[in-house]
C-alpha cells in the first residue's frame, strides 16, 4: 500500500504514520532524501557503485583493513564489530532502521537544498523476532562477513546442498506433491526434534513415517557441523567472542533478512534508536523460489538491474555462486508502507523537528557535529 500524496508538515506526518499502522503490530522506520530505485531497500556494501567488493569477494579483507588499525576492537564480537564499521561509514550488509519515526524523517529531511521528495518507509517484522546483539544467529551472521571467503563459499554450498537433499527426503516420505506450509512444517517439527523441543511424531506422517526421517535428517545435519567450513565458522564467531558455539543452529537462518538489535557502542546508536536489517549471503548460492517459500518475502532487487526482477526471471539468470554476475538481494516484508515527503517542505518540517529537539546535536551526538550545529545557529 502506498500514498503517494507528500506530507508537507511535522502535523501530518504523524497523522500519516497513526493512520498506516495497524493494531499492535511493530514497525520500524527508515528515511531518504530522495528515492533511488536500485537501492531503495539495498545496503551500502551490495549498491550497484560497490559490487566488485562482492564480485571479487574483498568482503573480509575489506573489513579487516580497517580493523587492523584499530586493534582496541580485537576482543569485541563480530557483530559489533560489524555494527561499529557500520556507523563509521565502512560499506556492509547492514541496513539501517530506526524504531523512532522522527529520527528517520529528520534523516528524510536533512539535505533541505534537495527539492526532490524524500520517501519514508515503514518496515514490519511479523515473522522475525528481534535478534539480540548476544544472540548466536546475530553473531554467527556477522561472522560470516569476516571469514575467509573460500571457507565461506563452501560452507554455504554445503548448506544450500543439505536444505535440498530435506526437501526431497521430505517428498519421498510423503510419497505425494507437498505445498509449501507443510514442507515448512515438517522441517520445523524435524528441527525441533533435533533441539529436543518436539513430539515424536507428526502429523500428517506417524511416528512409523517420522522417524526414519528424522533419523535421515539428524544424520545430514551432524555431518554438515562436522564440515571443516562449519567449525572454522563456529572457531572464528568464538575467537572474538571468548565463549563456544554448540552445533544447533537452524540452518535456514543464513538465507533470510534479520531485524538485529546492535549493542549501544556509541551515544549515536542509543539516540538514533537504531536497528539493523542484515542482508544475508543467500543472494549468491540459494535459489530464489526457496527463500520465497521459506519466509515470505515479497521483493528480490539486483543491483546490477535497476528494478526488482521477477522471481522467473531470477532463476534463469541464476550465477554461479563462484563467479557471480550481480549480487541479488532478498528482503523479509519489504516496506509496503510507503509515503513521499513534499521537498518543498523539507526545511518546514526540520525546523519544526529541531523546534521539539529532534535536530543535528541530538541525532549526530558527537562534538565535532553538534559544534557544526550551533556553528550554524550563528
Amino acid at each position: 500500500m502506498t500514498d503517494t500524496t507528500p506530507v508537507k508538515s511535522l502535523t501530518e506526518f504523524l497523522k500519516r504514520i497513526e493512520a498506516l499502522k495497524e493494531g499492535d503490530t511493530k514497525y520500524y522506520y527508515r528515511g531518504a532524501g530522495q528515492k533511488f530505485e536500485s537501492t531503495e531497500y539495498t545496503p551500502s556494501l551490495l549498491r550497484d557503485g560497490n559490487k566488485s567488493l562482492i564480485k571479487n569477494d574483498y568482503e573480509e579483507d575489506y573489513l579487516n583493513k580497517f580493523y587492523n588499525l584499530h586493534p582496541e576492537y580485537n576482543s569485541s564480537s563480530n557483530f559489533e564489530r560489524l555494527a561499529i564499521a557500520q556507523h563509521n561509514g565502512l560499506k556492509t550488509r547492514l541496513l539501517d532502521i530506526s524504531e523512532n519515526p522522527l529520527v528517520s524523517l529528520y534523516f528524510a529531511v536533512e539535505n533541505d537544498s534537495n527539492e526532490k521528495n524524500a520517501i519514508f518507509y515503514m518496515f514490519t517484522n511479523k515473522n522475525n523476532k528481534l535478534k539480540n546483539s548476544n544472540s548466536d544467529t546475530a553473531q554467527l551472521l556477522a561472522t560470516l562477513s569476516f571469514m575467509n571467503s573460500d571457507d565461506r563459499n563452501k560452507l554455504i554450498e554445503n548448506t544450500v546442498n543439505f536444505v535440498n537433499d530435506i526437501e526431497s527426503l521430505i517428498y519421498s516420505a510423503l510419497n505425494e506433491p507437498v505445498n509449501t506450509s507443510l514442507k515448512v512444517e515438517i522441517y520445523k517439527a524435524l528441527y525441533a526434534k533435533y533441539t529436543n523441543k518436539a513430539p515424536i511424531k507428526f502429523e500428517p506422517l506417524d511416528e512409523k513415517n517420522f522417524e526414519p526421517l528424522y533419523a535421515a535428517f539428524k544424520k545430514d545435519l551432524d555431518t554438515l557441523f562436522k564440515t571443516f567450513e562449519y567449525q572454522s565458522f563456529y572457531h572464528t564467531a568464538g575467537t572474538y567472542r571468548g565463549a563456544q558455539y554448540d552445533e544447533i543452529f537452524d540452518v535456514r537462518d543464513l538465507f533470510i533478512p534479520h531485524f538485529l538489535v546492535p549493542p549501544v557502542v556509541d551515544e549515536k546508536i542509543k539516540h538514533q534508536k537504531g536497528l539493523f536489517i542484515h542482508v544475508p549471503f543467500s543472494n549468491k548460492t540459494f535459489l530464489a523460489e526457496k527463500v520465497l517459500e521459506y519466509h515470505n518475502v515479497e521483493k528480490i532487487n539486483c543491483i546490477c538491474k535497476p528494478k526488482p526482477i521477477c522471481k522467473k526471471r531470477f532463476i534463469k539468470n541464476l550465477f554461479n555462486p563462484f563467479k557471480p554476475s550481480c549480487t541479488c538481494v532478498a528482503m523479509v516484508e519489504s516496506a509496503s508502507l510507503v509515503f513521499n515527503i513534499d521537498g518543498g517542505s523539507k526545511k518546514i518540517i526540520k525546523k519544526e523537528l529541531e523546534n521539539i529537539g529532534i535536530d543535528k546535536a541530538f541525532v549526530y551526538p558527537d562534538m565535532k557535529d553538534q559544534a557544526d550545529f550551533i556553528n550554524k545557529m550563528y
